[in-house]
Formats: C-alpha cells, structure tokens, sequence
C-alpha cells in the first residue's frame, strides 16, 4: 500500500467480507502501509491483487503472526475460503498431534 487512506479502503472492504461477527481492521506503516482482519487468534492477509491468506496463533488474546506448525501456503479470492481452509488443516494438525502423544503415553505409561 501507498498510502494510509488506500490501506484503510481495502481493509474496510475485505472487513465487509467477512463472515461471522468480531472481525476488527488493523492499519500500520512498516516501509509502506498494511491491513489486516483479526478476530481472536485468526488474522487475514491480503497478498496479490484479489488474494488473501490467513494465519492462526494458539492464543485466542492475540491476532497477529501465526503458528509455522499449522500454517500451509493456501492463497484465495475468498478470504473466508482462506480461513476455513487454514482452520481444516490446523485441525488435522492437532489430530496428528494427538496420535503422537498418545502413542508416547502408552508407551512411558502416563496414557490418561
């Protein structure tokens, strides 16, 4: 972004695309002005030209950066798409997770 006022336009029409209640704009300089939709621990990104990514942190108190664990590469015109789809791949994630620590308890004797 160019400007501060370019920022804001774009960041208030990507918040209007969202779905769900709660979703908040963030605007920042950084060598340039950024945007950002955030609700709890989900942050939306733009990248190219009609394409949004999105980043999900463990901790529903910040909106910023995401976990490397459960973070793909998935671009999309939909930044709702861009969502669920990083909230499916999180969650196969943890049920990988899951297996493994299970597994490990069985095997120290400390299963639940």
């Amino acid at each position: 972004m160019q400007t501060k006022a370019g920022a804001e336009k774009e960041g208030k029409a990507l918040l209007k695309r969202m779905k769900g209640k709660g979703w908040k704009l963030k605007v920042w300089e950084n060598i340039g002005w950024w945007y950002r939709v955030h609700n709890g621990p989900v942050a939306v990104y733009p990248t190219t030209k009609d394409r949004f990514f999105c980043l999900l942190n463990d901790n529903v108190k910040v909106a910023c950066g995401g976990l490397a664990t459960w973070t793909d590469d998935f671009r999309s015109k939909d930044p709702n798409r861009a969502v669920s789809h990083q909230v499916k791949f999180a969650r196969e994630v943890l049920d990988r997770m899951e297996k493994a620590v299970c597994y490990v308890e069985g095997v120290i004797g400390t299963k639940r």
